[in-house]
């Protein structure tokens, strides 16, 4: 983890919505917190528990890729990868749901995870779908 990251998690991560993270360091909701445990810190409140979110999976077709994510502003985090896409389903609910559904989804596709290296910082969350 390159230290502008681990600053940032350590800064608002304890008070800050993991979504909003989530948008600015253009990494899923799972690997901020796994982040955030590997650095000991802790959430002082759930801020997002009944905050409005998506679930989305994108085909990246440059890429031959799939893209599994959640965001409380979609059209920020499409815009955020940089490359033409295709939305294939989004699903939306409160935050709880959507993590969920997405630790759910995560789980099914584990064995198709590939890093690509080709998205905006070395972004890990892509599936190659034979």
């Amino acid at each position: 983890m390159d230290t502008g990251r681990k600053n940032y998690i350590i800064k608002n991560y304890p008070k800050n919505s993991v979504l909003d993270m989530v948008d600015f360091l253009d990494r899923s909701y799972i690997s901020i917190v796994h982040m955030a445990s590997d650095l000991g810190i802790r959430r002082e409140v759930l801020i997002e528990s009944n905050r409005k979110a998506c679930l989305y999976i994108i085909y990246l077709p440059e890429l031959n890729v799939y893209k599994v994510g959640i965001s409380s502003l979609l059209s920020r985090r499409l815009a955020c990868l940089g490359t033409k896409y295709v939305v294939l389903s989004v699903l939306e609910g409160t935050f709880i749901q959507a993590i969920e559904l997405e630790r759910k989804l995560l789980k099914f596709v584990a064995p198709y995870k590939l890093n690509t290296g080709a998205l905006r910082s070395g972004n890990t969350e892509t599936y190659l779908i034979c």
